[in-house]
């Protein structure tokens, strides 16, 4: 993120994840609204997704539907949920 800081984030959104052995995780959504000016109007749109458990612990993004802990990348999790990004 190039401004703001991290109590700006805001949850948009969770998904269920799961690893090979079936143990569940809930992936939360996070993402920074910021004012674009377009066509000569304002609006308000976020910026790159933060992804994390609700431990705190950062998920990375695979490919759609996959994804791996970041401090434990040999954990990998995959959903089929189609608001996953």
């Amino acid at each position: 993120m190039s401004e703001g800081h991290a109590s700006d984030l805001q949850c948009i959104g969770s998904f269920h994840a799961y690893t090979q052995d079936g143990q569940c995780y809930t992936i939360e959504i996070w993402t920074q609204f910021v004012p674009v000016h377009e066509h000569g109007r304002f609006r308000v749109a976020p910026t790159q997704l933060v992804l994390t458990t609700t431990d705190g612990h950062g998920v990375d993004r695979v490919d759609q539907g996959q994804y791996r802990l970041r401090n434990n990348p040999e954990v990998s999790l995959s959903t089929d949920d189609p608001n996953a990004p």
